[in-house]
């Protein structure tokens, strides 16, 4: 293989994992979702520590 088939292999791999890394952030936001929708109401610390946890998902995103 020579060095420009490599380089184009390096950035295929890392697009690849770029790809699922957002797949896997998409599934866990649309886990959150379905998880919030359905959760039983919470007290009321809970909720602030949930709201905080929602927070720093989006921060990451």
């Amino acid at each position: 293989l020579s060095y420009f088939g490599l380089a184009i292999k390096k950035l295929e791999l890392f697009f690849e994992a770029e790809l699922c890394e957002r797949k896997q952030k998409d599934a866990q936001k649309l886990k959150g979702i379905q998880a919030s929708s359905l959760a039983p109401p919470l007290s009321g610390g809970a909720v602030v520590k949930y709201r905080r946890a929602l927070e720093i998902n989006d921060y990451d995103a």
